[in-house]
């Protein structure tokens, strides 16, 4: 275009050309009415000309008005003057990422970690407003010097789209976004979304790396069928200097498959920051602990089962294997089933151990009181003196024990004989006339003796009947029975 500088779109002069690309031509403005410096896009005519594509246009640019992000450029105005669609956003003072990356020839690891991260939190703000940016690749990455370093502005939303509505831009004939960002499955005709804008954010990150894209070809149909078919190449071999893992985090964030990509773009930056801590030597991000072993070993065993089996889209696929990660989930699962079988025989050897000492108990108890029973050897003490042991001696002590306990031997025959005196004493003195001799009375009184039990230990008292006199003095005293000359108590006693 020439005579830029007197030509006017809206309120705005177009001063000078900043760019331009697949949706149209960005210049350096002036805002007339505010006089600051802008961006103008100019919406390619044949795009502009699509009755779909300015009403997506009009409706989407107000969703982009609303993003508040330090990384996402500042809209301003979304319009249509002359016939023509354009956008006014904020102008940076500085330069784009493809020619900082043509320029050095890769960047430094650390540098473009700090570009990436920028990129993926303006990436994620995006998605969270429901959009799809569909063109990111580093011309549309703008760096500017701040006071913290150089500040990321993600820029050039023209073909973006809401994520709840098809796309039908395509039928203009062109294509939109760039061949050497493009999602593989955007090539194959499938609707792009959040998956496809971290393909991009992966795209370039290897760009940024390596200098070149991943897929780049001689024709542009040559890198679409790279997309699709090739695997993702290793950055590694273009720079020995990065850390193995760089590869791996590349072959995730490029993964044919949108479903095995990360899940977002801090994610992604996240992965590739711990791949160059290793480099570094310092600590990755810490390990998944060990398994804890729960109080019951059985109550989380299903729960651990389940992670038996990784995520869908592991963080390094290369490098952790599904086999591996079972056998150690197995493993653990084995090992806490062992305890377990160990807590339930120590139980069981504690119970049994418990009976056998109630059992031991018991038996000494019974033997003490079978050694306290009567009949036992006397000179052997019982093996219990409690008050237990003296009721139950009490209870089975024979009759003559309790009778006579507490009195000795002697004592009692004395009781004994002189009690069974006086009762004998009294019968005959009922029976005889009370003259009768003191002498025959002497004679037929009858022997006691005492003598001591051999197997009780108790005094017994004995009586033996005195024998039949035939002295003068037993003559006399049957003469003196009666008048007949008889008997004088009668043929039952013991002197006839």
């Amino acid at each position: 275009m020439t005579g830029v500088a007197v030509r006017q779109i809206a309120g705005y002069r177009l001063d000078a050309l900043a760019g331009r690309g697949g949706m149209g031509v960005v210049y350096r403005a002036t805002d007339l009415a505010l006089e600051r410096t802008v961006a103008v896009k100019v919406i390619a005519p044949a795009l502009a000309s699509d009755p779909t594509f300015r009403e997506r246009f009009q409706r989407e640019a107000r969703l982009l008005a609303a993003i508040d992000h330090p990384h996402v450029i500042p809209f301003y105005e979304a319009d249509e003057a002359n016939g023509e669609l354009f956008l006014s956003m904020r102008w940076v003072e500085g330069c784009n990422l493809a020619d900082v990356i043509h320029d050095s020839g890769g960047l430094e690891p650390s540098r473009a970690l700090s570009i990436v991260r920028q990129i993926a939190g303006a990436l994620d703000a995006v998605h969270a407003h429901g959009l799809v940016h569909r063109d990111l690749k580093p011309a549309n990455v703008l760096l500017e010097a701040g006071p913290d370093g150089e500040h990321v502005y993600l820029s050039d939303f023209g073909a973006g789209r809401q994520l709840d509505v098809p796309s039908d831009a395509t039928g203009t004939g062109q294509w939109l976004g760039s061949v050497d960002y493009v999602a593989p499955e955007t090539v194959a005709g499938h609707v792009a979304d959040v998956r496809s804008d971290l393909y991009a954010l992966g795209c370039v990150l290897f760009e940024a790396l390596a200098a070149v894209p991943p897929f780049h070809r001689d024709t542009q149909l040559a890198t679409l069928w790279a997309h699709q078919r090739e695997p993702p190449p290793s950055v590694c071999a273009r720079r020995p200097v990065l850390p193995a893992q760089v590869d791996a985090v590349l072959a995730r964030a490029l993964a044919k498959d949108p479903d095995v990509r990360y899940r977002s773009g801090e994610r992604l930056a996240e992965a590739f920051s711990d791949a160059l801590l290793v480099a570094r030597g310092a600590e990755t991000v810490a390990p998944p602990p060990a398994d804890p072993v729960p109080s019951d070993p059985t109550s989380d065993v299903a729960g651990r089962w389940e992670e038996v089996l990784p995520a869908p889209a592991p963080d390094v696929p290369s490098a952790i294997s599904l086999t591996g990660r079972a056998s150690r989930r197995a493993r653990a699962v084995a090992g806490l089933m062992r305890r377990s079988m160990r807590r339930t025989r120590l139980r069981a050897l504690r119970r049994r151990v418990i009976a056998v000492l109630v059992l031991a108990g018991a038996a000494l108890y019974l033997a003490s009181q079978l050694a306290a029973a009567p009949g036992a050897d006397p000179s052997r003490p019982p093996r219990s003196t409690g008050p237990v042991a003296s009721a139950l001696t009490h209870r089975v002590a024979p009759p003559e024990t309790r009778r006579t306990a507490g009195h000795s031997p002697t004592s009692s025959h004395r009781r004994t004989g002189a009690h069974a005196e006086k009762r004998r004493r009294v019968k005959h003195a009922a029976r005889r006339p009370a003259h009768a001799s003191t002498a025959a009375a002497a004679q037929t009184q009858p022997s006691s003796t005492s003598t001591v039990s051999s197997s009780t230990g108790v005094p017994v008292s004995t009586y033996t009947p005195p024998a039949n006199s035939t002295s003068s003095s037993g003559a006399s005293t049957a003469s003196a029975g009666g008048p007949s000359g008889g008997a004088p108590f009668g043929p039952g006693y013991p002197g006839k």
